[in-house]
């Protein structure tokens, strides 16, 4: 499965709580449309894939809005591009699914590993954030050991005088 992101002129990002009356997770979420795909999960490999609309996400879930009826407890991978990146992968579970107008298909998902994206984004951004400190103990190394052999150098010529 793999999906490019579109860059067309899109608004920018709102966050919002959900109201009590319409959708029922109460954490703040993104709310752009986006589009993305999604692949019935088999057990240990996706299926064929096929396009959806993201609506939102948040870190209890996400709502789509897609073309069929997707069936209730099934997993599905769902795969959202990001520009220059690597596209998002996580395994959801359909908790709902509402027929609206257009014979469209109002889909909300729950993730099933919330904390496996997040300690790997954690690990991603300790790792980066290491990086400049080793660079700077490399590069102040590098300046002791040339100081270190210039002085030896030195020493050793003016013994020669």
């Amino acid at each position: 499965m793999s999906l490019q992101f579109q860059s067309a002129w899109q608004p920018a990002p709102v966050l919002e709580r959900s109201s009590p009356q319409g959708d029922r997770r109460a954490d703040q979420r993104i709310r752009q449309q986006v589009h993305a795909e999604m692949a019935l999960w088999l057990g240990d490999h996706a299926g064929p894939s096929f396009g959806v609309l993201l609506r939102d996400l948040s870190t209890t879930g996400a709502g789509i809005i897609h073309s069929g009826r997707l069936k209730l407890g099934a997993k599905y991978l769902l795969e959202i591009p990001r520009p220059g990146q690597e596209a998002l992968s996580a395994l959801f579970t359909v908790l709902r699914c509402e027929q609206i107008a257009g014979g469209l298909f109002n889909v909300r998902l729950e993730p099933d590993s919330v904390l496996e994206i997040a300690v790997r984004a954690s690990l991603r951004r300790a790792d980066q954030a290491q990086t400049p400190k080793r660079r700077g103990r490399h590069a102040f190394v590098a300046l002791v050991t040339t100081l270190f052999v210039t002085a030896a150098a030195l020493t050793y010529l003016r013994l020669l005088l």
